[in-house]
């Protein structure tokens, strides 16, 4: 009993990070979400570039 309720617990607690990914998002799932959806979406092409001695010193 105890295993299956620690079975269903680190189930639960592991779904939330499973949706963490770093897997890049899909061009046809990401143009068929925005098709069909109400909201209006603009495509937009560029690209950032910034000097990299500016950025904030982390720890």
């Amino acid at each position: 009993m105890i295993r299956i309720l620690a079975l269903i617990l680190a189930a639960a607690a592991a779904s939330p990070v499973s949706a963490l990914s770093c897997i890049p998002t899909d061009v046809t799932r990401s143009y068929s979400d925005a098709a069909t959806s109400d909201k209006l979406y603009v495509v937009l092409l560029g690209r950032y570039d910034f000097n990299t001695r500016e950025l904030p010193k982390t720890d």
